[in-house]
């Protein structure tokens, strides 16, 4: 079974830019941090991922693994992350 929590905050999703997705190797969107101003489906294999933070006015961000989505932070929030995470994806 794959778990996650989506947190909404009002002020910049765990420190992430504006307009930024960025992951966090702690849960809660804290810790060392990889971020991206533009989205397309960058690699995070070599990064342990455990929350993914998502400060775009619109759409979700994706924590994923294959095809399977392990967690997705709305626009202006973030999600902890339950299970190995190879890539992010950008959703409309």
């Amino acid at each position: 079974m794959i778990m996650f929590d989506v947190i909404d905050f009002t002020r910049d999703p765990g420190g992430c830019a504006t307009s930024n997705v960025c992951v966090f190797d702690g849960y809660g969107a804290q810790g060392a941090k990889l971020s991206w101003s533009s989205c397309g489906n960058p690699t995070v294999a070599a990064f342990t991922v455990r929350s993914i933070a998502n400060d775009r006015p619109t759409g979700d961000a994706q924590a994923r693994s294959g095809t399977t989505v392990h967690a997705t932070a709305h626009a202006g929030s973030y999600a902890n992350v339950y299970g190995a995470v190879n890539t992010v994806r950008c959703v409309s």
